[in-house]
C-alpha cells in the first residue's frame, strides 16, 4: 500500500542520515528531516530491534549510530 512505501521511505531517510551523520539525537534527527517525533522513535525503535542502528546514551542524550553499512540486506529497510 502507499502507507506502507512511505513508512518504507521514510525508514530509509533515517538510517541513510544515521550513517552519514552518526551521533545525532532524537530531537536533532527529527529537526534536520523533518519528521515528527513520534514518527522518528517509532522507526528508530524498528531499526534499533533489527540491528541497523544502535542507541549510546551520554550524559545528555541518547545518540544514534548505524551498526553496518547495509549491502544485501538493503532491501530490509
Amino acid at each position: 500500500s502507499n502507507a506502507d512505501a512511505l513508512e518504507l521511505d521514510t525508514r530509509r531517510e533515517i538510517y541513510k542520515h544515521i550513517v552519514k551523520s552518526p551521533g545525532l539525537h532524537e530531537r536533532q534527527l527529527a529537526k534536520e528531516l523533518d519528521v515528527p517525533l513520534s514518527t522518528l522513535v517509532y522507526h528508530l525503535h524498528y531499526l534499533e530491534r533489527r540491528e541497523l542502528i544502535m542507541m549510546k546514551s551520554d550524559e545528555r542524550y541518547a545518540r544514534y549510530y548505524a551498526t553496518k553499512k547495509l549491502g544485501a540486506r538493503a532491501k530490509e529497510v
